[in-house]
């Protein structure tokens, strides 16, 4: 690790904003919010790190998802896969890190904590 790397948070997204509940697909009709970051990340040179976050609820039963770090990791390369795909940024300016449920914001102990620390995390890493 590089001791003088700076991370620059650009956004943090509530998960209800991409993803229906439970599920790592985008939601066609607000993609219109990463396409308006993804401007941003086109204006700079530095690496992007997408994180997913989840709260500590059990998922469903039939969830497709093992766990919630599967659910974190899936919502996060949704994202990657949006920004390479739709939005043309080049793959090695990305990176991914799936958390959970390991790094709220809010202890998990009211439904707002929960939803907020349902997110996405976009940030910009700069490297001096």
């Amino acid at each position: 690790i590089n001791p003088d790397a700076r991370q620059t948070p650009v956004e943090a997204l509530p998960d209800d904003v991409l993803f229906s509940v439970g599920a790592g697909e985008l939601k066609d009709q607000d993609q219109f919010v990463l396409h308006a970051i993804a401007q941003a990340i086109k204006r700079v040179p530095y690496t992007v790190l997408i994180e997913g976050h989840t709260d500590n609820q059990a998922l469903l039963p039939n969830s497709r998802y093992g766990s919630n770090w599967e659910l974190s990791l899936a919502r996060a390369m949704s994202v990657v896969n949006y920004l390479v795909q739709y939005e043309g940024i080049a793959p090695e300016r990305l990176g991914v890190a799936a958390f959970g449920e390991y790094h709220p914001r809010f202890p998990n102990d009211t439904p707002p904590h929960r939803a907020a620390n349902r997110r996405i995390e976009i940030s910009i890493l700069r490297y001096e």
